[in-house]
């Protein structure tokens, strides 16, 4: 998986554990769970694309992150929060909440060809503990709810529900 700008995103964390995928009956094999734990919170992330060694589980490093087909929300105006917490409780979380800032917009592109609005998006949103990367569509009522019907550098959001790509994992 390409992302533009995927050396800006560095998420400081320690490759716990590789959890291997199962045989499913159909003889298809599962792809390996890699544990990311940093701040309390213990992100499972599914390597799609083997971009993982993962002689390096159990050391300290950079991870590459994107999140994708995340809903976004601007954060409350007088709120202004970095941090990637677990969607319940504190235990193994696959589809955390991420609360952070644009810091670069790489991608914003609008069609209205669909009888409402679409925007396909690419940025990368400082989290406190790193950057990580966000690629998503929004629609028609998201996208009315965002200052000027765009996302900016500089806003301040929150991703939930997204389907999390590593890129690399690069050890310290």
């Amino acid at each position: 998986m390409h992302f533009p700008k995927s050396q800006a995103l560095q998420l400081h964390s320690c490759f716990e554990e590789l959890i291997p995928g199962r045989m499913h009956s159909s003889g298809q094999r599962f792809l390996p769970l890699i544990v990311l734990g940093f701040k309390q919170v213990r992100l499972g992330v599914v390597d799609r694309h083997n971009h993982v060694n993962q002689a390096h589980a159990g050391r300290y490093g950079k991870a590459q992150l994107v999140f994708q087909l995340s809903r976004v929300a601007l954060q409350p105006a007088d709120t202004q929060r970095m941090a990637i917490e677990p969607e319940v409780g504190n235990g193994l979380s696959t589809m955390p909440l991420a609360y952070g800032c644009i810091q670069e917009l790489i991608t914003w592109e609008r069609r209205d060809d669909l009888g409402y609005a679409v925007s396909y998006v690419e940025a990368i949103i400082a989290v406190g503990v790193g950057s990580i990367g966000l690629r998503t569509t929004l629609t028609g009522p998201n996208v009315a709810k965002l200052p000027n019907e765009q996302l900016q550098t500089g806003d301040w959001v929150v991703l939930s529900n997204s389907r999390i790509d590593i890129l690399g994992f690069e050890p310290d």
